[in-house]
């Protein structure tokens, strides 16, 4: 283990010299492609209403997600302005709309009908979105990622794994076990940039771990981390950092200390693809094994050393995750 410690000190001292902060990934151009779709399907009059209409939900979804008291009215005006569309328009109008109202029913806790609301987004999105793979892809894992968080909050643990796990092999396979709810397709990789597609697989990633984390569903990441895990075999063009960081969980919770170690190592040597998320959940595991280690030959220097670079991780690279309450229990 001294020596263990020592090399793993090393590493991960190369790591923070390599690595910095990310800045959180840009999800706003989503946003306005999909408004670009929806305005390049009409002329006119027509395509100032779209526009006009757009923004109304969009304010619905800005004042949701702060709570904000005057949410209601102008969800009802956004209502009025949906229900007055024909059946045409409606069709290309709730890509926006539907997902407005499943963080509507969401805030209220009626997850059921927040399900509703998802579905009916995928549905109209295979009509409307597939002119553009990518944004068909980004806004569809939005979604998707919304699915996960309601089963979340409504503690159902077996949808919970499943989409999960839906959501990973989605991001990084391009598999999309869904139930038909979503149509296969793949990134059309000579329009877009394939570092985004890193960024993007990353912050899906963290957004998954990080909602288990801070909702105390530490128990499901395992059962994530163990059907994720069953993939590997056969599927080799997968990002280097993800399949050792998920190996090296595996095999902490298989209690096979040596391989997770070796693994944890492996994985930190690719500094240009780690998620935060797993590196906080891996060198968690690590120190646990470090200090709990019997071996008597321990070197209290070392030991230090460690310490000192776990919490710099820790302040450097992921304190901005979780809230001052959070922190206090990482």
């Amino acid at each position: 283990m001294e020596k263990d410690i020592c090399q793993i000190n090393q590493e991960l001292n190369s790591f923070l010299i390599n690595t910095y902060r990310r800045k959180k990934f840009n999800r706003d151009h989503i946003f306005y492609e999909v408004l670009e779709i929806l305005k390049n399907e009409f002329k006119d009059s027509t395509r100032l209403k779209i526009i006009f209409i757009f923004s109304e939900i969009e304010k619905c979804v800005s004042l949701l997600k702060n709570k904000s008291e005057f949410s209601n009215v102008q969800i009802i005006k956004a209502d009025k302005l949906y229900n007055d569309l024909n059946e045409s328009l409606k069709k290309y109008m709730g890509i926006s709309y539907h997902p407005m109202k499943a963080l509507e029913y969401y805030n209220l806790k009626n997850f059921t009908e927040a399900i509703k609301q998802i579905d009916l987004f995928f549905k109209k999105s295979n009509e409307v979105l597939l002119k553009n793979k990518n944004v068909f892809i980004y806004a569809n894992a939005e979604q998707y990622l919304n699915l996960f968080s309601i089963y979340v909050e409504n503690n159902n643990e077996k949808e919970v794994i499943q989409r999960g796990f839906e959501l990973m092999q989605f991001c990084y396979y391009n598999v999309l076990p869904l139930n038909n709810r979503i149509k296969f397709v793949s990134f059309d990789y000579e329009s877009i940039d394939i570092e985004e597609v890193k960024y993007w697989r990353i912050y899906i990633t963290n957004s998954i771990f990080r909602k288990l984390i801070v909702t105390n569903k530490k128990n499901i990441i395992k059962e994530i981390i163990n059907k994720i895990s069953k993939t590997f075999h056969s599927n080799n063009n997968i990002d280097n950092y993800f399949k050792n960081a998920i190996q090296c969980m595996y095999y902490f919770y298989r209690k096979e200390y040596d391989k997770s170690i070796l693994y944890f190592r492996e994985s930190i040597k690719f500094y240009d693809q780690y998620c935060e998320i797993l590196l906080y959940l891996n060198l968690k595991n690590i120190k646990k094994l470090i200090f709990n280690s019997k071996n008597s030959e321990k070197n209290e220097e070392e030991l230090q050393t460690f310490s000192k670079l776990y919490n710099d991780l820790i302040e450097t690279r992921l304190k901005h995750f979780f809230t001052a309450e959070q922190i206090i229990s990482l």
